[in-house]
């Protein structure tokens, strides 16, 4: 990593990323936008040229504005994704190379660099539903920066299945163990988010959510109403994302 994008990213305390990493960091952004876009030409073709041959009326085209909200939301999570935590730990070299192999070994972190300023590791698909996330620590004086996001160098997704959380989490807390002689457990030690109970209940409440998204769509397409399509997804969406992040 060269120095001065180490730098920028501790100044901003943001995670750099090259355009085709950002473009797929955000392609869900891209992939909502889709709609009032198509919206856009269709009400250009209709206005300006004449030439709109589509069965909506440009009052009903309209209504895909409305995806222009969550496509807004969308883009402050995957926004404040990129910024870096930062945890108040002294530690030295040895003592954070410790804990990045201890946590490799726990978590099956692969490490593509390392030096005293910078850390990037990666963590691949193994049988879990989050297709691998892509870490970055940075030691700063007598702090640690830390950020874990879903690997832009798989296919795009929004959802690591709490990996992020854990990657974090377990890095963090192996260190502090280190540089203070402790053993304080871990949140996957304690809780289990995947727990039996915990699955059952998502045997009830995705077919739910699933059957919530169907009628959006039934209701938004054959009868217009993509205002009350689009307030019935909010449902689903936010439980979705609550539990699979």
């Amino acid at each position: 990593m060269e120095e001065n994008n180490v730098k920028h990213m501790i100044e901003s305390r943001r995670v750099s990323l090259t355009f085709w990493r950002k473009l797929d960091h955000y392609f869900i952004v891209v992939f909502v936008l889709l709609t009032p876009l198509l919206a856009t030409y269709d009400l250009v073709q209709f206005y300006f040229f004449d030439s709109y041959d589509g069965e909506s009326t440009p009052k009903e085209l309209l209504f895909n504005y409305l995806w222009l909200i969550p496509a807004i939301l969308l883009t402050i999570v995957q926004w404040r994704r990129l910024k870096l935590q930062e945890y108040k730990i002294t530690a030295n070299e040895d003592q954070i190379q410790e804990a990045l192999i201890q946590t490799s070994q726990e978590l099956g972190w692969r490490i593509k660099e390392s030096s005293p300023e910078f850390i990037r590791a990666f963590r691949g698909w193994n049988l879990t539903a989050s297709l691998g996330e892509m870490i970055t620590i940075i030691p700063f004086q007598d702090s640690i920066l830390i950020n874990s996001i879903c690997d832009p160098n798989k296919p795009s997704s929004i959802a690591s299945f709490g990996m992020n959380k854990t990657n974090t989490r377990t890095f963090i807390i192996n260190l502090y163990n280190i540089v203070n002689g402790t053993s304080i457990l871990k949140p996957e030690e304690k809780y289990n988010k995947w727990s039996f109970r915990n699955n059952l209940f998502r045997l009830f409440a995705y077919p739910f959510c699933l059957g919530l998204i169907l009628f959006a769509v039934f209701v938004a397409l054959p009868d217009n109403q993509i205002g009350l399509g689009v307030a019935i997804l909010t449902v689903p969406a936010i439980y979705f994302y609550t539990d699979l992040t």
